[in-house]
Order: structure tokens, then sequence, then C-alpha cells
């Protein structure tokens, strides 16, 4: 059921695995002329659910620190023109949407925040409560600010100016080390198609061993736990990854 739910909050996820089962039915199905054990063995593709999820809050979560930056380069002109801070994110929602379409994801988040600011909701706890959902690392540290310097008094424009800054040089940063990196990560996709491409090969090479492998049960046994052990070290390296490179 959280499954179902999950699917049905998220269109791209769904997409994204119609998508790859029609690829690995199409390899099996290549691979041993199987209809009926393609089809079976191709809803395993299933389990990688989480490995989508977790993509897709990746690419969220660096496309929100780009519409971040932009934000604070907005905000800080904004001010400096001598707008409100309401004001300012009037506007900043709508350059937001012109800049990235019906996709900027930053530009409905402030329909929200203002929203909120409206019912009672200061725009300090917005941007905290926006730190919960992205995890960007500067909504909270914005939120906290904002709420030291329109409470306690403060240079809001020296610090957005600051705020800018630190956050081009991170971004900077992590442009560099993931094309450092990039070798690496072409090195691992290889790894990991290999095996396919071994099989394909076996597949012209010693084709009796591949009837073995999807007709008698030993073999199919056998097939499903060395792709179960595959699928084990496909997941082993990606968290190897996640280490390396988030």
């Amino acid at each position: 059921m959280k499954i179902i739910r999950i699917l049905k909050r998220n269109k791209k996820i769904v997409k994204i695995i119609f998508a790859t089962y029609l690829l690995v039915l199409i390899y099996f199905i290549s691979l041993t002329s199987n209809v009926l054990f393609s089809v079976l063995v191709s809803l395993f593709s299933i389990i990688l659910l989480p490995y989508y999820k977790k993509y897709l809050t990746k690419v969220k979560r660096d496309r929100m620190l780009l519409e971040f930056q932009d934000f604070i380069y907005l905000l800080d002109g904004c001010l400096k023109s001598g707008k409100s801070f309401d004001n300012s994110l009037i506007e900043i929602k709508f350059n937001l949407s012109n800049m990235y379409g019906d996709e900027t994801l930053l530009g409905k988040e402030l329909d929200k925040i203002i929203y909120w600011n409206k019912i009672g909701i200061n725009y300090e706890k917005g941007f905290i409560i926006l730190e919960g959902k992205y995890k960007i690392g500067f909504f909270k540290e914005f939120g906290n600010v904002l709420s030291i310097t329109r409470n306690k008094g403060g240079n809001l424009k020296e610090v957005l100016e600051n705020t800018n800054n630190i956050l081009s040089e991170r971004l900077e940063v992590e442009r560099e080390i993931k094309t450092l990196l990039a070798k690496q990560r072409i090195e691992v996709l290889i790894l990991r198609a290999i095996p396919f491409l071994m099989l394909l090969a076996f597949r012209f090479l010693y084709p009796d061993m591949i009837i073995f492998l999807t007709t008698n049960i030993i073999g199919i046994v056998t097939f499903l736990g060395v792709g179960l052990l595959f699928a084990f070290s496909f997941f082993i390296s990606n968290k190897l990854m996640e280490v390396v490179w988030d």
C-alpha cells in the first residue's frame, strides 16, 4: 500500500519504472526468446523503486539549490531598489516562474510561504519548513538569519550578499568535484553493464546454457539467485557512490 501511495504522488516515478520495465523486458526477450519468462523476471525492476525515489529527490534538491541562488540574487536586487520584503517575495515569485516556467520549485513554494504569512505563519517559519522538505542546507539558515535581522535588527542586504557569495562558492566546488569524479562514475556504470553484455555474448556462443537457465527449475533458481546477488551488489555500490559523491 505504501508503494501505491508513492506512485500516486509522483507520476515521474511511474514513467521511469515503466520505461525501465520495457527496457529490461526487451533485454530478456532478446536474451532468452522466452516471452513468459521475460515478463515475469522483468517484474523485479520494481525493487529499484527506492532508488528511483532517492534519485528524483536528489534531482529536486539540486534544482532547488540553483533556484535558491537565483532567489538570493533577485532578493538582494529588490531590497537595494527600495522594495519591502513582502513585495520583493511577490516579484521574485513571478520572476522565477518566468525563468523556469511551470517547472519552478521555489516559485511554487513562495506561493505557499506568502499564503502562510497571511494566516499567521511568518516568513522565517516558512523557510524553515522548506528546509525539512528539501534539505539543501540553506533554508533553515536563511530563516534564522531573517528572524534575527527582522526582530533584533541588522543589515539584511549585507547578509544576503554574503549568503549569495557563500552559495556561489559552494556550487562551484560541487561542480568541480563532480567533474573530477566523472571518470570514476563512468567506470562504475561500465562495470554494472558488463554482466548483461556477457549474458548476451553467451546467448550466441552457448545458447544451450541460456536455454537451461530459463527452462529448467534448477537453472531458473540459479539465474534468479545470481540476479539477486547482482541487485545486492548494485545497491552496495550505489551506497558507496553516495558516500563519495554526495
